[in-house]
């Protein structure tokens, strides 16, 4: 996860080097899919995940827990495919494949903040494409 942290106080993001990393990638992807498999699991087993579609035989228990990898998946493509088609339209990004989309806007170490009414990122200094960002914030919200 590139980007760096917030200071001992709190109070402001303190950007690392350009060549390293924060926290170990490999370390926190895994533990981001943990933990979203849980929400994910826990969404479906309260009957708030509601799954149509082809999903449709997802909605048994047991298919559910098989395919949950498969569910992720797709749902992370279909994710991708939307914000292609309504943010990136007339960007340099609007027929780059999901893996480039990810990359750049999705695979980011950025702070998030969320109240009651709105919701404030602030991106790493570092973060090479912060217009492409905004481009794509305004699109999604005009």
């Amino acid at each position: 996860m590139p980007g760096g942290g917030f200071s001992p106080d709190g109070s402001r993001w303190v950007a690392c080097r350009k060549d390293s990393f924060f926290l170990p990638y490999k370390v926190l992807s895994h533990l981001f899919r943990k933990l979203f498999l849980l929400s994910l699991g826990k969404a479906f087993r309260k009957g708030q995940l509601h799954l149509s579609g082809e999903l449709r035989d997802l909605t048994k228990p047991a298919a559910f827990r098989q395919s949950t990898p498969a569910v992720l998946s797709a749902m992370a493509y279909v994710l991708v495919c939307g914000l292609r088609r309504l943010g990136l339209k007339a960007t340099e990004l609007a027929t780059c494949q999901a893996a480039t989309i990810r990359l750049r806007l999705l695979k980011i170490g950025a702070l998030v903040r969320v109240s009651m009414r709105r919701v404030w990122i602030s991106l790493p200094r570092s973060y090479s494409w912060p217009d492409l960002f905004a481009q794509v914030h305004q699109a999604l919200s005009g």
